[in-house]
């Protein structure tokens, strides 16, 4: 701090800061000054002049006393003392005073010119009136009350004080204008000095703020979770504007023919700062090593999106965001989003940018993972063989082809958009109601449930369903999946059907094993008294009878045998299979048979090799076969017509012809000649027709041995049935 004289005054007399009325300050300041000189004349009185004894340090105690006082908020009680202390000397030394030859009076009467001027110096007028007549009257009153001092050695000494007080009070009216005025400069230099120091203070109080919210930007930028980049954009604002002056005005078209021109703006970035995130996202050791270039964080990819920006920009946009691939200080690559923005108040000169960079690769990689899931969920949805149906507010949003296909729509869109009660059932509305009701409310998967579907034509069927809340496109929408059970339904109605058909079986096989019981007993006591009575009867017309009665009780027999044998192949009951020789089975019931054709006068040939033919199959099944096959034969064969009973092998299958020269079989006939019960009308005709029965009875046993029977016939030609059993060297091989 520079000590100059100004300065030093301005430290003696100034008053103290908690002096506030300006009256106060200015009396304060004046009575400093004149008692500082006053301080100094009382102690040149006190070395020249020490006469007086008291006198001098009384007068220097009261204005040092004043003097400290002045300087505070007590100025008038200073003002007394001042007074006080310049007046009081005078009247001491008058009454004390002896000797005035040496000492005249107009010696002291002229000391009380200093307490006449302090008053008019630092007191109003009215009050320096006061003053001066107070101290005018203390002299005159001293001339009357003091014998040795005449009244007219009074006034003769007091010209002076008089004359003197005369002039201060007249010099004190006239400066009292000059103080009005001077007072209303002073309110005017106050004002303007309040509002100065208000401004001040405002300024102040501004800076502090703009100190502060710089304070608490830094911290914001420096601990921001996300990358923060301040860059200066100016160079390449000159640089743009350069190009424009050219003529540019496509910069995406200049940028495609320039492709070195992004390169350079990228260089022309200055990086300002980034903050400490940016150095964890980066990778880098340090802010310095993160100031260089910004083109080295740059990929292929960057300058595509940093064109985009320049152009956005240049066009008059203060703010850009977009995706890019980022290259860490490592050299690996990171997907970030960047959001730029220019600075307010940096719009004409791009000097101040903000960038801020956010790392989003595992937010893509999250995206990534969720897109693939839900691909994975569509396709597993799609190729579905159940039928998954979305919907929502009681519409169809959604069906998969498994759906289209169930409910026998076209397309998904011709069942999109469709009350999902056209789908119910009416029966099963109101449970479904409850259902769906259940499900968005409790959020709860609920187990299938049968119900009653509807396709789009309307015809019913049954299904399972389940259902659960989900979020479909931001709505809560109900999942359901249907599970068509129409197959399992006629299964089991199947099983039911057939445990209804084995019911009536077994009780048709308990009725029949009863009735072939109940035929076969009195049939046997029939047959064995017709023996007894062929064995006492002569007469030749009675034998007759009874022996057409022994054939139709035969016949009767036998039809018997050929029913229960019938239903013993309908019950599927296994047969014990194992390899048999066909020849040899032929070769014996053929010599049983030959007898037979004898008696009707008919020719029975065998052709057969003598090697074995081995097949996979059950002896007196296929015993039964040819029985049915050689009696039709001998029965619808004439007299002197023949029979011929043939055996070949060709590939995996052997067979089997049994042919005759017989009445043939009608064409009507063929298709039906299999069937249970059917005789045609020359069979009925015949004399012994069978049964109806041996056929059918071939065919099944045929079957059974996985084989297939034929029949090739001409009327009035004769037939040929032809068995195809595969060979046992053919099954050995499965």
């Amino acid at each position: 701090m520079n000590v100059t004289p100004v300065r030093i005054w301005y430290l003696l007399t100034e008053p103290s800061n908690r002096v506030i009325p300006v009256e106060h300050r200015r009396q304060g300041r004046v009575l400093s000054a004149l008692l500082f000189i006053l301080i100094f004349g009382s102690l040149l009185g006190l070395f020249v002049d020490p006469d007086y004894g008291v006198v001098w340090p009384g007068v220097l105690v009261g204005t040092c006393m004043a003097y400290g006082l002045s300087r505070t908020r007590y100025v008038n009680l200073a003002i007394l003392i001042s007074l006080i202390s310049l007046t009081a000397p005078p009247f001491i030394i008058l009454i004390a005073e002896k000797n005035y030859a040496f000492h005249p009076i107009t010696h002291h009467l002229s000391w009380l010119v200093l307490p006449v001027l302090f008053g008019n110096l630092v007191l109003p007028v009215k009050r320096a009136l006061i003053v001066t007549g107070l101290i005018n009257g203390g002299v005159l009153a001293l001339a009357i009350i003091l014998e040795q001092i005449g009244i007219y050695d009074v006034l003769e000494s007091g010209g002076l004080l008089w004359s003197a007080s005369i002039l201060i009070l007249l010099s004190n009216f006239i400066r009292q204008d000059y103080i009005v005025q001077l007072r209303s400069a002073n309110c005017l230099l106050a004002d303007q000095s309040v509002a100065l120091t208000c401004e001040i203070a405002e300024h102040k109080r501004t800076a502090e703020q703009l100190r502060a919210s710089e304070e608490r930007f830094r911290g914001l930028f420096e601990h921001a979770p996300i990358s923060l980049w301040e860059e200066d954009f100016s160079a390449v604002k000159h640089h743009l504007d350069d190009l424009r002056a050219q003529g540019v005005t496509d910069f995406r078209a200049y940028f495609a023919a320039h492709p070195e021109a992004l390169s350079h703006c990228a260089t022309l970035v200055k990086i300002l700062d980034v903050n400490e995130s940016s150095l964890r996202i980066f990778r880098a050791n340090s802010k310095e090593a993160m100031l260089l270039s910004l083109a080295d964080f740059f990929t292929d990819d960057s300058y595509n999106v940093f064109q985009e920006e320049l152009i956005a920009l240049a066009h008059g946009e203060t703010r850009f965001q977009c995706e890019i691939i980022g290259q860490p200080m490592t050299g690996d690559s990171i997907n970030c989003r960047v959001d730029v923005s220019i600075a307010p108040g940096a719009e004409a000169d791009w000097a101040k940018v903000f960038v801020s960079v956010q790392d989003i690769t595992e937010q893509i990689k999250a995206q990534q993972a969720l897109q693939e899931s839900e691909t994975r969920y569509r396709t597993l949805v799609e190729m579905s063989p159940e039928t998954i149906l979305v919907h929502c507010q009681g519409k169809v949003v959604y069906i998969n082809p498994a759906g289209v296909r169930l409910f026998g729509a076209a397309e998904a869109r011709d069942l999109i958009g469709v009350p999902i009660m056209n789908f119910i059932h009416p029966d099963f509305h109101a449970q479904t109601r409850l259902r769906v009701e259940h499900v968005q409310l409790q959020g709860e998967l609920m187990p299938f449930r049968e119900l009653r579907l509807l396709r789009s034509d309307g015809q019913p069927f049954f299904a399972e369903a389940t259902a659960n809340r989900i979020l479909y496109e931001g709505q809560i929408a109900t999942q359901t999946l249907i599970h068509d059970i129409t197959a399992r339904k006629a299964a089991e109605q199947r099983e039911k059907d057939l445990i209804t058909e084995r019911e009536k079986v077994r009780a048709l096989e308990e009725f029949i094993n009863d009735l072939s019981h109940d035929f076969r007993t009195p049939l046997t006591v029939i047959n064995t008294h017709i023996y007894l009575l062929q064995r006492r009867l002569s007469d030749e017309k009675q034998l007759k009878q009874l022996d057409l009665m022994y054939k139709h009780a035969t016949r009767l027999m036998k039809m018997v045998d050929d029913m229960i044998e019938m239903f013993e192949l309908d019950m599927q009951l296994d047969l014990p299979m194992a390899p048999v020789d066909l020849n040899a089975i032929l070769r014996t019931f053929t010599t049983d048979y030959q007898v037979l054709a004898a008696e009707k006068k008919q020719t029975l040939v065998l052709d057969v090799p003598d090697s074995p033919q081995l097949v996979w199959g059950h002896k007196n099944g296929l015993g039964r076969v040819l029985i049915n096959l050689v009696m039709n034969a001998l029965q619808f064969t004439r007299e002197g017509g023949s029979i011929t009973i043939r055996t070949t092998a060709q590939g995996w299958y052997v067979y089997l012809e049994v042919r005759d020269t017989g009445i043939g079989i009608p064409a009507t006939d063929r298709p039906h000649i299999f069937k249970r019960f059917f005789r045609g009308d020359k069979t009925r005709s015949t004399e012994g027709g069978g049964t109806g029965l041996g056929l059918t009875i071939a065919e099944k046993i045929i079957e059974r041995h996985q084989g297939r029977i034929e029949v090739d016939s001409m009327e009035g030609q004769g037939s040929t049935f032809r068995v195809i059993l595969p060979q046992y060297s053919a099954i050995c091989q499965l």
